[in-house]
């Protein structure tokens, strides 16, 4: 999607809902303890982040029996930030992940299937992952179902469902939902494509804190899409998302200082911010 890119899907996030309390003691402990040294580095801030590193400590997480490890290695390797491995084995994963109850990987193969990203796509199995990931008050999930009741994807039309599921989703949280339909919009899929539409849910999605939200707004206001072109407010949106984990906001604005493009050319700068790109081992770092 750049616009926005379809890595957006897949992303961002932390701890799990599941345990290893099906693991020896021991055993549950070690796996746990990876978990979260790994969330620990790939959640740091700035060059203390580090994917590699990261990745390394999922594996050996998901080796040692957690279950909460599967979903952000999954993730990871979907966005294509693990060079071992592959989108491909990221969405194995991450229907795995789903299969075992996670309600954001569900939420992400709901995704996968209605963009056909890595499987078939079906609307009717992107209801019910939805479904399964709302049974434990996911309300991303919740905002979906209600897009889907809405417009009748997937499903007949409802609109009571849709008000229903909607209610729950802002009683729950639903910015990384929102974001998803941002793209829908950005993208045509599931919806007419949409700029203006793309627009709002960005911004509302951004208005709640989420990073990527925040960079594909940027995007947006960069190059005048949904909205007057607006260099200033792209770069401090970039600003933003950088400084709230988003690591394709910082390699946009390495990319910005280096061309002076809607900001002052600034060489050091944009060297410094692709070796912290390097550093935390994001493959636009150099």
């Amino acid at each position: 999607m750049r616009g926005v890119s379809l890595s957006f899907l897949f992303l961002t996030l932390t701890s799990i809902l599941l345990s290893t309390d099906h693991l020896p003691a021991s055993a549950a402990d070690s796996a746990k303890e990876l978990f979260v040294q790994a969330d620990n580095i790939e959640h740091a801030q700035g060059a203390q982040r580090n994917y590699k590193k990261a990745i390394e400590l999922y594996k050996k997480a998901v080796a040692a029996g957690s279950i909460d490890a599967m979903y952000p290695l999954a993730a990871l390797q979907s966005e294509g930030l693990d060079p071992t491995s592959s989108p491909v084995n990221g969405i194995a994963l991450m229907q795995k992940a789903a299969k075992l109850g996670n309600a954001k990987a569900q939420f992400s193969m709901g995704i996968a299937s209605l963009y056909g990203f890595g499987i078939n796509k079906d609307y009717a199995k992107a209801l019910k992952y939805f479904e399964d990931a709302a049974k434990e008050k996911n309300g991303d999930a919740l905002l979906l179902l209600s897009h889907m009741y809405e417009s009748g994807i997937g499903t007949a039309k409802n609109p009571a469902k849709a008000k229903a599921f909607l209610k729950l989703a802002n009683i729950h949280g639903c910015a990384r939902g929102e974001c998803a339909i941002a793209g829908f919009y950005l993208n045509g899929v599931t919806v007419t494509q949409s700029d203006e539409k793309a627009f709002y849910w960005f911004t509302q999605s951004a208005a709640h804190g989420n990073s990527r939200a925040m960079n594909d707004l940027a995007g947006l206001y960069a190059d005048g899409r949904g909205t007057k072109a607006d260099s200033k407010k792209a770069i401090e949106l970039y600003l933003k998302a950088d400084k709230n984990g988003s690591s394709a906001a910082k390699a946009k604005l390495a990319d910005r200082y280096a061309t002076g493009k809607g900001i002052e050319k600034n060489p050091q700068k944009a060297k410094a911010l692709y070796a912290e790109l390097a550093k935390m081992g994001h493959p636009a770092g150099h």
